[in-house]
């Protein structure tokens, strides 16, 4: 029985925000599953700035680009994350919002090392299935991997009973 195994692409590799931005949801989810497994949550200690990739369904579209031009502006409500790291293995973290000035850290979630449910590798998951959370909010999972230096993506999903829906791709830069 002959054996494959998947490229993976290093973290100095570097890929940029904007680079993350061209892709499309399809080669998100290709690149997200060639990037090296996480080992670790200690490198996304810090409250890092985020950027809205591309929404599943929409990508390639000009509602899409709107979302994207949106989120690049100075009003759009989401920041980025902010995490803390208890271990290497476990930590807590927040999202750091925007409200017309009023900058609020709203929707707790708890980081682990664990297998993703996109391809069964290792990822930093983000669970908001926390008691803080309002019950749309407890049904998100995202995901984390480092695809270059200082820059992590990965998929917001919802959970609908057992399964999981990519809703968007989204990253986090500890550059900006």
């Amino acid at each position: 029985m002959a054996t494959t195994s998947a490229t993976t692409t290093s973290p100095q590799q570097a890929i940029t925000i904007e680079e993350l931005k061209q892709r499309s949801c399809d080669e998100l989810a290709a690149l997200y599953q060639q990037v090296s497994a996480a080992t670790s949550i200690q490198p996304l200690d810090g409250k890092p700035a985020g950027e809205v990739l591309a929404v599943n369904k929409l990508d390639w579209n000009p509602v899409d680009q709107l979302i994207q031009a949106f989120a690049s502006t100075p009003v759009f409500p989401w920041l980025g994350k902010g995490f803390s790291a208890h271990s290497g293995k476990q930590g807590s973290g927040n999202n750091r919002l925007n409200l017309l000035g009023y900058k609020p850290e709203w929707f707790d979630f708890e980081t682990r090392i664990e297998a993703s449910v996109v391809d069964e590798r290792n990822a930093v998951v983000l669970d908001y299935d926390q008691p803080s959370n309002p019950l749309p909010i407890r049904h998100i999972r995202d995901e984390l991997r480092e695809t270059a230096s200082g820059i992590w993506f990965g998929p917001a999903m919802a959970r609908v009973g057992d399964n999981h829906y990519t809703v968007l791709w989204f990253a986090v830069d500890f550059h900006q």
